[in-house]
C-alpha cells in the first residue's frame, strides 16, 4: 500500500467553523452558517496530542472491505496503549499495515487488508511495539464526495 505520512502542524492551522447539533432547527432557518453559536475546529476535535500524532493517507484498495478507501486519512496517535477493537498501525518490511486488535478468545491482530494475514504470534500487548507498532488510529477522515 502506498502512503504519505505528515505531521498535523505541517498541514493545518486553527480554523474553527460553524457547528450545529442534528437537533438544532437553527441550521435550517439560518441565512448564514457564520451565525452558528458553536464553533468547531477538527484539529482540536481529532488530535489530542499534536506532538505524538501523524496522518496516513491511504492510496490502495486493500482495506475497502473494512470501509477504508483510497484518499481516506488515518489520524494516528503514537502514545496510546492498545485496547480491544483498536485499529493498530504497524510497519512491516517498510510497508504500513493496519490491524484490528482482538483480545478474546485469543490475543491476535486481524488484518484489514486482503494482502496480509492475521497475526497470532504474540503473548501480550506489550509485544506490539517489538512487532512494529507505530500507533493507534483515533479517527478516520473519510470523504463522501470526491
Amino acid at each position: 500500500m502506498e502512503l504519505s505520512i505528515s505531521r498535523p502542524d505541517d498541514l493545518f492551522t486553527y480554523r474553527p467553523v460553524a457547528f450545529f447539533n442534528d437537533t438544532e432547527s437553527s441550521l435550517l432557518s439560518s441565512p448564514s452558517l457564520v451565525s452558528g453559536r458553536q464553533r468547531l475546529d477538527l484539529n482540536l476535535h481529532c488530535i489530542k496530542r499534536p506532538d505524538d500524532t501523524f496522518f496516513v493517507r491511504i492510496s490502495g484498495l486493500s482495506m475497502v472491505d473494512s470501509g477504508i478507501r483510497p484518499g481516506d486519512i488515518l489520524v494516528v496517535d503514537r502514545i496510546l496503549a492498545p485496547k480491544k477493537g483498536d485499529l493498530v498501525v504497524m510497519m512491516e518490511q517498510g510497508e504500513v499495515v493496519v490491524y484490528e486488535l482482538q483480545v478474546k478468545p485469543e490475543l491476535k491482530l486481524l488484518s484489514l487488508s486482503a494482502d496480509h494475514a492475521d497475526r497470532v504470534d504474540m503473548e501480550s500487548l506489550s509485544e506490539l511495539q517489538q512487532m512494529g507498532q507505530v500507533g493507534i488510529v483515533t479517527s478516520i477522515i473519510h470523504h463522501i464526495r470526491q
